[in-house]
């Protein structure tokens, strides 16, 4: 990802990154710039943002109590997490 323009693969990789970690200031220009042009990444990028709120928002709010809906213990929701990351870092 040392090149001045990245590729599709390469900035999904980078928002994914960011969840985690604060990039550095030359990769996140380079996104920024990359979503100018491009309708799928910017997509891609609301379309994470959007997962993230809503994860947040579930955490913190504990589990819907609707019918059918299983609650989740702390070790189920930390597993789920672990497995997240897990699969982002791959």
């Amino acid at each position: 990802m040392g090149r001045s323009i990245l590729s599709c693969k390469d900035v999904s990789a980078l928002i994914c990154r960011a969840l985690e970690d604060r990039l550095p200031f030359a990769n996140r220009m380079k996104i920024r710039a990359h979503l100018l042009f491009c309708e799928a990444c910017k997509r891609f990028s609301s379309q994470v943002r959007f997962l993230e709120k809503a994860m947040a928002i579930s955490f913190r709010e504990g589990p819907s109590r609707e019918e059918g809906v299983p609650d989740l213990s702390p070790e189920a929701r930390e597993r789920i997490l672990r497995s997240v990351r897990e699969g982002r870092d791959s």
